[in-house]
């Protein structure tokens, strides 16, 4: 078998001509202008591109706590409704019974029908009447929400007209 010789080694030992070897320091010194003047020409966009990283991570720090407190509020209003569930208030579906007009027809309409008319004949107001029906906890038609001044107003309107 032949047996390659290299022109690096001499008796078997291995070494290197002097010319192709570099020292530490000229090594050193060819590569320092390089990297300082790349800082020197990359330093603003850098600098630019880190003040960017830090407002986007910012705004999504913003939307992570904005999605907290949205999942917050549907735990509580989900807590909200099995309590109403535990306390006998039920959340009634009045979608299929409908008149002409497109109101819900049922008792609970008319037990509100009634206490509106009967509270107004007595001179109350509408925001009294409010305070009343969330007094006796009597649950809006859709089982959802409180009541509102405006809400009642526009009822006995309604109840007026018919």
């Amino acid at each position: 078998m032949k047996r390659y010789k290299s022109p690096y080694l001499e008796n078997e030992k291995r070494t290197k001509p002097d010319s192709d070897r570099r020292t530490k320091n000229s090594r050193d010194q060819s590569i320092e202008p390089f990297w300082g003047e790349l800082i020197k020409a990359l330093g603003p966009e850098i600098k630019d591109f880190l003040k960017v990283t830090a407002e986007n991570h910012k705004r999504m720090t913003d939307a992570l706590k904005r999605s907290a407190s949205a999942e917050n509020v549907i735990s509580d209003s989900i807590s909200e409704l099995v309590e109403h569930f535990k306390t006998g208030i039920k959340v009634i579906n009045f979608a299929h019974r409908k008149k002409e007009s497109g109101k819900a027809i049922n008792s609970h309409h008319q037990e509100v029908k009634k206490i509106i008319l009967k509270m107004r004949e007595k001179g109350e107001t509408f925001e009294r009447i409010v305070e009343h029906l969330e007094k006796k906890r009597i649950p809006t038609f859709t089982g959802r929400g409180k009541w509102h001044a405006q809400t009642v107003h526009r009822l006995y309107q309604e109840y007026e007209e018919s």
